[in-house]
């Protein structure tokens, strides 16, 4: 077939930004709606970071039960990606996590893991897995499959939770009436509800039911553990969050930091940039204008205040205001949580819809920002020297 095969895998790095707030942080800097990504899917786009626009692939995926996106990225470059979503994602409350977290997190949404729960001596079946195997296909192994099917099952991935003090880890042998039953092989998850040893193994599928007892040995104690359903803690993968973002490379700007989305029937919503409310810290107040008033371009709609200053709101179109976010007003700091949300601070319908072409496109505005970014090290090299 005259083709060449290379392993890439070490020109890559992969991130997994995962949680309920992973799309929000996320899209502050990704040219892609995510909004339109479906669970298992991907879209190949780019982020952007203070250094340089990075192409990335990005799936709607997570091995942690929660709404999840992975970032694959050429390794490189990985640095500049993880930087720009520290610094994003630090209002949500997302931090860095390694491994352990991952494994924790996987075993409490009964996700398997290769080489522990799954093996050569493992087939789909067994593990909760014949969802995969489409004998409707062809592939190899396919008849190997069909007879483990066909000689049916004869034993079974189960949660498991100790009834006890003791914590459970992979090799531990299942007995019941002093017979071997089974073995653990993920753990330990410790249930927050209960206090107990949560994990995963196999047992013989007459004893797979929920709530069917036996003993677990631990050096050489055996201590009492039960089956219970899996998941261990229900899985929020398809969740949506309760508010929607845009890219900032839908938007328009202002040089005051201000973003503008257009909408329909000459309806624009106007908005904080994430630049802006990092500018200004934690905001303390807003006062908005109030539907109803007409409003000139470069005219007062409003203010904020927030711990480090006074902010005008200075309007970029002209118009007559339509709608007013009511919940960022009454709650500020959503603006800091979620600068681009859909909802924005204001609508207007605009006098004269050209007004908005003149705006900065984003690609404009990240230039601005970039050099305003360069001048705050600089200012803060100075005082500190």
């Amino acid at each position: 077939m005259n083709v060449t095969v290379r392993n890439v895998s070490t020109d890559f790095a992969l991130m997994a930004l995962q949680g309920p707030e992973s799309r929000e942080a996320l899209q502050r800097i990704t040219k892609a709606d995510l909004s339109t990504i479906q669970y298992y899917w991907l879209t190949q786009t780019v982020v952007h970071t203070a250094q340089a626009e990075v192409p990335c692939v990005i799936s709607r995926t997570g091995y942690t039960g929660e709404r999840g996106y992975e970032i694959l990225v050429a390794r490189d470059l990985a640095p500049l990606v993880w930087d720009e979503l520290l610094m994003v994602a630090r209002p949500l409350g997302i931090v860095p996590h390694g491994v352990a977290a991952r494994e924790s997190l996987r075993t409490e949404a009964g996700y398997l893991l290769n080489g522990n729960d799954m093996d050569g001596t493992v087939n789909p079946f067994e593990a909760g897995l014949g969802w995969v195997v489409k004998f409707s296909k062809d592939f190899i192994g396919r008849r190997a499959l069909e007879e483990a099917k066909k000689a049916g099952v004869k034993r079974s991935v189960v949660g498991l939770e100790v009834q006890g003090p003791s914590t459970i880890r992979k090799g531990h042998r299942l007995f019941r009436n002093g017979t071997q039953i089974g073995e653990v092989t993920s753990g330990p998850w410790i249930s927050p509800a209960s206090g107990a040893s949560q994990g995963l193994g196999y047992v013989q599928v007459e004893h797979a039911g929920a709530g069917t007892e036996f003993e677990v040995e631990i050096r050489d104690k055996r201590h009492p553990i039960r089956v219970v359903p899996l998941p261990l803690h229900p899985r929020r993968v398809r969740d949506e969050p309760a508010i929607r973002t845009s890219s900032p490379y839908d938007l328009r700007y202002t040089p005051l930091h201000l973003w503008v989305r257009k909408e329909q029937d000459g309806i624009f919503t106007v908005g904080l940039s994430d630049f802006g409310q990092r500018r200004l810290g934690t905001l303390l107040h807003i006062d908005g204008p109030r539907v109803g008033d007409r409003i000139g371009k470069g005219a007062s709609a409003g203010w904020m205040d927030s711990y480090r200053q006074p902010f005008a709101i200075v309007s970029p179109l002209a118009g007559e205001v339509v709608e007013v976010n009511g919940e960022a007003c009454r709650a500020p700091a959503l603006v800091n949580a979620y600068p681009y949300s859909t909802g924005g601070i204001f609508k207007l319908r605009a006098s004269d819809a050209r007004e908005y072409d003149a705006l900065m496109p984003f690609a404009e505005y990240a230039a601005l920002t970039a050099q305003l970014r360069r001048y705050d090290r600089w200012s803060q090299e100075q005082r500190i020297f």
